[in-house]
């Protein structure tokens, strides 16, 4: 019991889920997240979110320099529209590969259907031959 009173203690000095971050490590973070959703295609397939993104990344810096209150709040901002980004350029990029596939398959049942059709042709002309 006693034990459990020190880790609500402990929640509730830290902040809870990322709360007592500080400004800098919430700078990282939402820096790294942006490059993630890059390497994910954000700037292909997620134009808009990268950089709102990007831009709101570039307001808390501004705001960190001006020692304005705001930088954590656009931090955490950008940080989740990066995030945003990146999952938007991942969705976009599975749908164009399960179209990918789709085509493949289609051409691959057409190839199955003709060399089934061959193949029908082949055993009847041999099936003719041998009866005669």
């Amino acid at each position: 019991m006693a034990l459990c009173v020190l880790c609500v203690a402990a929640l509730l000095l830290t902040g809870c889920g990322g709360a007592g971050q500080s400004i800098d490590a919430q700078l990282t973070a939402a820096s790294s997240q942006l490059e993630i959703a890059r390497k994910a295609g954000a700037e292909q397939y997620a134009e808009e979110e990268f950089a709102e993104a990007r831009s709101l990344l570039t307001e808390a810096q501004t705001a960190l320099t001006n020692r304005d209150k705001t930088a954590m709040s656009f931090a955490k901002k950008a940080y989740a529209e990066a995030r945003l980004a990146e999952a938007v350029a991942r969705q976009k990029n599975a749908e164009a590969d399960a179209l990918r596939i789709e085509a493949d398959l289609e051409r691959a049942t057409a190839e199955a259907e003709d060399a089934r059709l061959e193949r029908q042709s082949a055993e009847q002309e041999l099936e003719q031959i041998s009866s005669e």
